[in-house]
């Protein structure tokens, strides 16, 4: 089984060709984060199995994530995160707004075994701690099997750019030293 996650960058005007060459590959399971609208249209277009939902808004324009296989899924979800993302210096000078923010999860049987996929787009400008809280939530829903956790985590700066980030995304100490 081939499996891919790509975030596609929403400002990116070739999304499209990111999925033919994507569908090039004979991906059996892709998880895309930052798409637009059209590019949903445009995976359902080549027959796929498609599930998406909203992500964030970036300057008003809505952000999604979607994930698409050749097979259908046994299940699918949309997942609001509960945690309250706050507001940073840092989303604020960006225009992000992940307030109502989602991810999906769809399970999969190949062959008898049951895989539980999941695509989540987490947060750019917030501190580490609040990245593991929402990463908390995510394993809520773990499968009784196999599960693949695929996404833009975001990772937070290592040293010595943790520094700076950390006075404009509301970072605390413990965020810093670990």
């Amino acid at each position: 089984m081939k499996i891919a996650t790509w975030n596609l960058f929403i400002k990116n005007p070739n999304q499209s060709q990111a999925i033919k060459f994507l569908l090039g590959q004979e991906i059996d399971f892709v998880c895309l984060q930052e798409c637009r609208r059209e590019t949903i249209a445009y995976l359902e277009d080549f027959v796929l199995k498609v599930s998406f939902c909203l992500s964030h808004y970036e300057n008003n324009t809505p952000v999604y994530l979607a994930m698409a296989s050749r097979e259908t899924p046994q299940f699918s979800q949309t997942v609001k995160f509960q945690t309250s993302i706050n507001q940073t210096l840092l989303s604020r000078f960006l225009n992000l707004n992940y307030n109502g923010s989602s991810y999906l999860y769809r399970d999969h049987f190949i062959g008898k075994q049951s895989i539980r996929f999941f695509n989540l787009h987490l947060p750019y400008p917030i501190s580490a701690s609040q990245h593991l809280l929402l990463l908390k939530e995510v394993f809520k829903f773990l499968g009784p099997d196999v599960n693949v956790v695929c996404g833009d985590f975001n990772s937070f700066g290592h040293f010595p750019w943790n520094i700076p980030l950390a006075l404009i995304n509301n970072s605390t100490w413990h965020d810093l030293v670990g």
